[in-house]
């Protein structure tokens, strides 16, 4: 459940919107019809007004264009880590080919509390969409030094990150449902899967 709005501690939970307004990344299917910047700048957004209602702190970071790629990526996690952030979750969707489906979050390799927020996380993706979860049905993709989502996942040593990637922008039956669902489920999805690995951690 949401938190009660007492005097609890709200832990300080950072959103990166993948890609930046240049480079916006992958482009969904009609009736999505967004590009991955601009459907998580929304989802993003959302998650910003309702984090508290999970006992959240909550804070959205762009990634800054005119840099070299690393330097992109480093820059917004330093933004991060000057903040306090004590988790961070990277907004993204999949494209590929028009069959190509299911939800996976991208975690780094050896870091347990990453893995087990990619855990929570994936769980309740599944739940909102129903999409299969990939990689032997847990929908973690556990990722190594040099492989593609690296340089996020790395970036910050002391803070559990990960990266989601809900759905497949190329498979119009997957964008037909997300569409109709809304970025606000998406958004509420990530929201709760936070707040279950905050209660986990501390039970």
């Amino acid at each position: 459940m949401p938190g009660s709005g007492g005097t609890e501690r709200l832990l300080r939970f950072a959103i990166v919107v993948g890609h930046n307004k240049v480079a916006k990344g992958a482009q969904a299917l009609s009736p999505i019809s967004k590009s991955e910047y601009d459907f998580n700048s929304v989802v993003g957004g959302q998650m910003s007004v309702e984090g508290g209602h999970y006992n959240l702190e909550t804070k959205v970071f762009f990634r800054q264009p005119g840099l070299s790629y690393s330097r992109e990526i480093a820059s917004a996690y330093e933004a991060v880590a000057s903040w306090g952030a004590e988790c961070a979750v990277e907004l993204h969707f999949n494209s590929a080919t028009p069959d190509a489906r299911g939800t996976e979050v991208l975690c780094r390799q050896g870091s347990a509390g990453a893995h087990v927020l990619a855990s929570y996380i994936a769980e309740e993706i599944h739940r909102a969409l129903g999409f299969d979860l990939r990689h032997g049905g847990n929908g973690v993709k556990i990722v190594g030094r040099g492989e593609r989502g690296a340089g996020s996942l790395y970036a910050l040593d002391n803070v559990p990150t990960v990266i989601v990637e809900p759905f497949f922008g190329s498979n119009p039956t997957e964008c037909l449902k997300v569409a109709a669902l809304g970025e606000q489920v998406l958004a509420l999805s990530y929201l709760r899967g936070v707040r279950d690995w905050v209660t986990a951690r501390t039970a």
